[in-house]
């Protein structure tokens, strides 16, 4: 008896720290994919008001797998794209939303700063 095996393309998932994001707070997201040898990642960070929401803005300059959210982010749903090749194939993508809203923690001087420099008279 003959057993044929074939390799089945997985997708890949996007995954965060436990912490609830917050203004002036590193957040990370990492990337796993069961077929392996990623390469060629680039990332793209977007906000919303609603975490089922049709319409994703982009926000400038986020394109790593690490975003500080600031203070217009307050309140909004974060998300981020990886697009990457795996050792099934290219032009992969992989979506992952945050679970919580972005907190602003009263009096944060982290929050302020953040605020503050993005301010223009």
């Amino acid at each position: 008896m003959n057993i044929n095996v074939t390799n089945v393309e997985e997708a890949g998932a996007i995954g965060f720290g436990d912490d609830e994001p917050q203004v002036g707070v590193e957040l990370n997201a990492y990337l796993s994919d069961p077929d392996g040898s990623v390469s060629n990642l680039t990332w793209k960070w977007q906000k919303a008001d609603s975490s089922l929401s049709l319409v994703w803005d982009d926000i400038d300059g986020a394109a790593l797998g690490n975003y500080i959210p600031v203070a217009a982010d307050s309140s909004k749903f974060l998300r981020v794209v990886a697009s990457y090749d795996d050792g099934e194939g290219t032009g992969k993508e992989a979506t992952g939303i945050v679970s919580y809203t972005v907190y602003r923690p009263p009096n944060n001087p982290r929050s302020l700063m953040m605020e503050e420099a993005s301010f223009v008279p």
